[in-house]
C-alpha cells in the first residue's frame, strides 16, 4: 500500500474569492490550509475599505471563517527563476500579489519536502510558472477543479 503524503492546500485570493464558506471548510478536509501573508493582508484591506460590493462581502466572509478556521497565515518565501520578475518588466500590485503566492507555495514546498504542496487559484499564468518548476512536491489545481474533483468523490 502507497503511503499518502500529508497535503498542503496553499491559497491565492482567486481560490478564496470563487469558494464559498461552506467550500472553505471542504478545502479543510483535504489537507492543513495556509494563506499567505501577502493574501491575507489584501483580504484585510478589501474587507476595510473594497468599492467592491462581492470583494467586500467576500472578504467579510472570509474574516469571520478564519477565526475559527484552523488555517494558518504564513510568511514563508523561496526563491526560484520561475518565479522572478523579468528584467525591465513592470509590476502590477495584482503580479506582485500572484508571484508571492508563488513564491510562497514553492517555499513551503523546500521546508516540508515529505508533503505534498497544492497551490489553489485561478491565476492561469502563475499555474504555468508554477510548472517550470522541478519540485516532486509541488502542483497546482485552479479552484474550479478541485471543487468539480470533490463534487465526483461525494
Amino acid at each position: 500500500m502507497v503511503a499518502v503524503p500529508p497535503v498542503i492546500l496553499v491559497f491565492d485570493i482567486s481560490a478564496l474569492s470563487a469558494a464559498t464558506p461552506s467550500e472553505w471548510r471542504e478545502f479543510s478536509r483535504a489537507g492543513s490550509c495556509y494563506v499567505p501573508q501577502v493574501v491575507y493582508e489584501e483580504m484585510k484591506l478589501k474587507f476595510d475599505r473594497s468599492p467592491d460590493p462581492d470583494l467586500e462581502r467576500i472578504a467579510k466572509a472570509f474574516n469571520r471563517f478564519y477565526a475559527t478556521s484552523g488555517w494558518r497565515i504564513t510568511d514563508v518565501t523561496g526563491h526560484h527563476a520561475a518565479l522572478k520578475v523579468g528584467s525591465g518588466q513592470a509590476l502590477t500590485q495584482r503580479s506582485r500579489v500572484s508571484l508571492a503566492v508563488g513564491r510562497c507555495a514553492y517555499g513551503l514546498a523546500e521546508v516540508t519536502p515529505g508533503s505534498l504542496v497544492v497551490l489553489v487559484t485561478k491565476d492561469r499564468p502563475l499555474l504555468q510558472r508554477l510548472y517550470e518548476i522541478p519540485a516532486v512536491n509541488l502542483c497546482g489545481i485552479t479552484a474550479v477543479s478541485y471543487t468539480h474533483l470533490r463534487a465526483h468523490e461525494t
